[in-house]
């Protein structure tokens, strides 16, 4: 699916002549007539792409010169660099483009009219447009609550926070995450709050609230970031891979040199990306910059360890605020809020998801479940996709009746609730199992396989594909439940971990030292 059409502006113009002919735009007449001319970033950029000025360009690329004019693997990975910034996903890539007959030139057109490159454009207009209005410095606030010349308590002012995380991608794990966020912060910081989310990753809307839905570029944009007390990153996997701009160098130095506080909340990391050589000294200095580091579980921990002092563990955001404060209203709608009626009880239940391009892993065990799900009575199975952008239409013909997409948490927990047994591939479909209360199994995602053996079911996850048509097979034991106290375990880390979140603002923010409204399960 392509990106909405992106409005154009002056340093879209620049950042489009800068990629892709390497230079700057002749001069403020040249960037006056683009405009004037395109009413797109996408308009723009096919007619750079097709100019007699980018061919050579795209020529340029290349190491050497092509001998039989199909594209070599070294040419790829050449191309891959220079236009991505990345490596291809896998060897195969280039064996797909020379078996199609791709000649270089023709495969440096097609990245540079691809949904990716489009992105890397917005990325670089949103560098110069924070490169000339950086947030103003701020000096520490005095603590809030001070008293008035008469000797009564000022009225506290809210804490403006703003949310920042992948929660516009499409996925429903990432999406629950602003409104988890904003709950918990609601109710465990210090008086009054006020939150905003916004997500750089903007393909679907998502449901904030209480938090209120900010456009894109907010977090990029001096004038605006100044309307906040403090900045919350999370949760969401936003260090595995990282995402815009928390890997830039230019944004790290914007927000230290301000002074603006920041955080992350239960956030997931990779040692991959956090040791990657050309971003672990930016991706050390974010995190040593920041207020508060927590990370959801031991594989974060062993990306931030090393690189930061002060990290503490705290469950992904979801799970803790269902574990905390239940589970949220329904979404409002003008009839009154919007109650789906339960799923029907099913059997099994799959949670699938579309294999990342070169992931065998991941399609071997798609295609185990779809197995499974083709050679069981019908009805007995259910299929549930929480990405339907990619995978509603793409999945729908591995499983008999298709596949049901869910955009709502609460509606992927009742799902689970309605099955015997849950089949995950996706993390949060997981974390849903477990808080429906029905014995799940995780495969593929490891992330999914430490929370169950951290929740004490080390054998319900599924590391690969074969071992799932014998834990479903007729007679086979089912899988075990989590029991009450590895929750309460579990409770109890998420309700110290927001206590610590919510004084570290309260001393970034100058705010009253005070108790959380939300009373300790302790």
């Amino acid at each position: 699916m392509a990106l909405p059409r992106t409005p154009l502006d002056r340093s879209d113009v620049i950042a489009a002549y800068r990629l892709l002919l390497g230079r700057e735009p002749e001069s403020e007449a040249v960037i006056e007539a683009q405009l004037a001319r395109h009413d797109s970033l996408e308009a723009l950029r096919a007619t750079l792409l097709a100019s007699a000025e980018f061919r050579p360009i795209a020529r340029a690329c290349l190491p050497d010169a092509p001998i039989d004019g199909v594209v070599t693997e070294a040419e790829v990975a050449a191309i891959y660099r220079a236009l991505l910034g990345r490596e291809p996903e896998s060897p195969e890539v280039a064996a797909r483009l020379r078996a199609a007959g791709r000649t270089p030139v023709e495969l440096v057109q097609e990245i540079a009219a691809s949904e990716e490159f489009g992105t890397r454009m917005r990325e670089e207009a949103a560098i110069a447009i924070l490169r000339r209005h950086p947030p103003a410095r701020r000096l520490r606030p005095p603590p809030r609550g001070d008293m008035q010349a008469e000797g009564v308590a000022a009225p506290p002012k809210p804490l403006r926070l703003l949310l920042f995380g992948a929660y516009g991608n499409g996925n429903l794990g990432d999406a629950a995450q602003a409104g988890a966020l904003a709950r918990l912060l609601g109710a465990y910081c210090t008086g009054p709050v006020q939150c905003a989310a916004t997500s750089w990753l903007d393909h679907e809307a998502y449901d904030a609230r209480p938090a209120r839905r900010r456009a894109p570029g907010v977090l990029l944009d001096g004038e605006k970031l100044a309307g906040f007390d403090a900045v919350v990153i999370g949760g969401g996997g936003v260090l595995g891979p990282p995402h815009f701009p928390l890997h830039r160098p230019e944004w790290i130095r914007a927000m230290l040199r301000a002074g603006i506080p920041y955080g992350f909340a239960g956030i997931g990391a990779s040692r991959g990306v956090t040791r990657a050589r050309e971003l672990r000294e930016p991706i050390e200095a974010l995190l040593r910059g920041a207020a508060f580091v927590s990370v959801r579980d031991s594989w974060s921990v062993s990306a931030v360890q090393e690189l930061c002092e002060g990290w503490f563990e705290m469950p992904d955001p979801v799970l803790s605020a269902w574990l905390l404060l239940g589970r949220p209203a329904p979404a409002p709608t003008p009839a009154g809020p919007a109650e789906e009626p339960p799923p029907a009880p099913v059997d099994t239940l799959m949670i699938v998801k579309a294999p990342a391009p070169g992931n065998s892993a991941e399609e071997a065990f798609l295609s185990a479940a779809s197995d499974f799900a083709r050679a069981a009575p019908e009805g007995s199975v259910r299929t549930v996709v929480v990405e339907p952008r990619r995978e509603e239409r793409a999945l729908a013909g591995l499983f008999p009746g298709g596949v049901v997409a869910v955009r709502d948490f609460g509606m992927l927990v009742a799902h689970c609730a309605a099955a015997r047994r849950v089949v995950s591939m996706r993390y949060h479909g997981a974390i849903a199992g477990v808080l429906a209360g029905v014995p799940t199994l995780g495969g593929t995602a490891a992330k999914a396989r430490t929370l169950l053996a951290a929740l004490g079911c080390p054998d319900n996850g599924l590391p690969e594909a074969a071992a799932l048509g014998p834990r479903l097979a007729p007679g086979a034991p089912p899988p075990a439940l989590v029991a009450p106290e590895a929750l309460d375990k579990l409770r109890a880390r998420a309700d110290a971990g927001m206590r610590r979140i919510a004084r570290s603002l309260d001393e970034a923010t100058g705010r009253a030292a005070g108790g959380p409204r939300h009373a300790s399960i302790a």
